[in-house]
């Protein structure tokens, strides 16, 4: 099934051979994508807002190629390339080099006030010093220093932070001329939860640290990481990669799912919506995400990049719909006691069947409910949450689960509720099927009536037996007593 109007689209570079896409980056309205094999470019027309929708065709940026192009930054007005050879300006649809050589990651502005004349240089063995003059950018030394791969790097003040997946977290100190550094390395003996595969990232001018259990923050005064309480929402949760969009939203990526964790006002919370149309899609190791703005995110796929127009997905008009397509009760066997179509109805609950047809033996104990969104695409990604009134006592967890078995019910009236959730938290109207398990003989009304009237009965003769038996002893009582009379009278 095409759907031609999804808000989720996927860019292709390279028409022969698929790529990798490791970043995003648009310039001088142009688009560029840095892949496993270079960088492509492709013009943006100013008249389409939705990128994904502007005519255009890749070109490979020359000298690009050769190796992984890791990473995009737009540094002063220029466009800068961290590459496998080293790092890059990218003018003209041409790299130039600025220091070949060693393989970089990224850039980090060591200023805030442009135009900024230092930057720091992560690379694969090390920290180099970048110099900028207007039109220039030349590297000035290698820091010297702890010598590691220096892939995430943040500036926090008057000190640095640097993550490696398998080691832990540095914190550095540069000097005053800026040519050497002291590193100090925090593993699990410092508070997170595992040395390994720990990032840092800064999300909303706060220095935060992504761990396999949620977000962590440093205790300055403690020296030790602590759980953050302001980004308590990915609490429990493995993340790899964190961006803050100009909205305020936080995009993430954990294990082979992309989310979005939105802040609500009116709750003071935020809400976490995910992506499953395109679960399990984006890199895995070097996952990037790039929301350019609300209509175009873009992010790093295995093959390619993936477009997501973020204010049409949300504003979407589909909202979710709940069918109950079967219902099998079983005894000896299997007997199928509804499976046919549900109309979709607007009522916040719809009651399918009167519950006086659906009467069952008692033996008809156990069943299957089976249930279905009719939409499909980016529409038919759904939860579920049931609740079978008569024996559970509130609404299930939410799951993707289409089916609910119960087995060994006892008599008495159920009804069976399902409704279904979109990944935006939308809930859709509740679909219930009402049905009767008939108590066996004896259990029935007249089965409870003839032991009512043999207790009554056994309970006459009881007292029958007692009464006579009572009565019997009372005759032998006055007999003994006539006699012994009599034999008073003889005296």
């Amino acid at each position: 099934v095409i759907n031609y109007g999804s808000a989720v689209r996927y860019f292709r570079p390279n028409a022969t051979h698929d790529v990798t896409g490791y970043s995003v980056r648009v310039f001088n309205n142009e688009l560029y994508l840095s892949s496993s094999n270079g960088v492509y470019v492709t013009p943006l027309q100013p008249n389409y807002l939705d990128h994904s929708l502007s005519p255009g065709q890749f070109t490979l940026v020359s000298g690009s190629d050769r190796g992984e192009a890791w990473r995009l930054e737009e540094l002063n007005g220029e466009l800068l390339l961290g590459h496998n050879r080293g790092l890059f300006r990218i003018v003209d649809h041409t790299v130039t080099p600025i220091a070949e050589g060693t393989g970089s990651w990224l850039v980090l502005p060591l200023a805030s006030v442009y135009p900024i004349t230092q930057t720091l240089v992560g690379t694969y063995g090390g920290i180099n010093l970048l110099h900028y003059a207007p039109g220039r950018f030349w590297q000035v030394r290698t820091l010297t220093g702890l010598q590691d791969s220096y892939r995430f790097l943040e500036l926090d003040g008057e000190q640095i932070w640097a993550s490696h997946p398998y080691r832990g977290i540095y914190q550095l100190h540069l000097n005053a001329d800026r040519t050497a550094y002291q590193a100090r390395l925090f593993t699990e003996e410092d508070g997170l939860p595992s040395s390994y595969q720990n990032y840092v990232f800064k999300i909303k001018g706060r220095i935060v640290f992504a761990t396999t259990n949620g977000l962590y923050e440093f205790d300055p005064e403690g020296k030790r990481f602590v759980p953050s309480r302001r980004f308590s929402v990915f609490k429990g949760m493995s993340i790899k990669f964190l961006r803050d969009d100009t909205e305020g939203n936080i995009w993430f990526c954990s294990g082979s799912r992309i989310g979005v964790a939105s802040y609500k006002t009116d709750r003071g919370v935020y809400a976490l919506t995910y992506f499953p149309e395109i679960e399990g899609l984006n890199t895995s190791g070097f996952e990037n995400i790039y929301p350019f703005n609300t209509q175009n995110v873009y992010i790093g796929s295995e093959k390619g990049v993936i477009h997501v127009n973020y204010q049409k997905y949300r504003n979407r008009t589909v909202k979710p719909a709940v069918l109950l397509t079967s219902v099998v009760a079983t005894a000896k066997k299997d007997s199928i006691i509804f499976d046919g179509y549900s109309p979709l109805k607007t009522d916040t609950v719809s009651a399918l069947f009167d519950p006086e047809v659906n009467e069952l033996d008692a033996n008809f104990d156990s069943f299957v409910f089976t249930f279905a969104g009719p939409s499909y695409g980016i529409h038919g990604q759904l939860d579920y949450c049931y609740w079978l009134e008569g024996y559970d006592t509130d609404w299930s967890v939410w799951t993707s689960n289409t089916e609910k078995a119960y087995t060994n019910l006892p008599s008495g009236t159920y009804t069976f509720k399902v409704k279904s959730r979109n990944n935006l938290l939308e809930e859709s109207p509740v679909e219930t099927f009402t049905f009767v398990i008939r108590p066996p003989w004896y259990k029935t009304v007249w089965a409870l009536l003839g032991y009512l009237l043999l207790i009554l009965a056994m309970i006459y003769f009881v007292f029958r037996w007692q009464q006579q038996a009572w009565q019997a002893k009372q005759e032998e009582f006055d007999k003994e007593m006539k006699q012994l009379r009599y034999i008073h009278q003889l005296e």
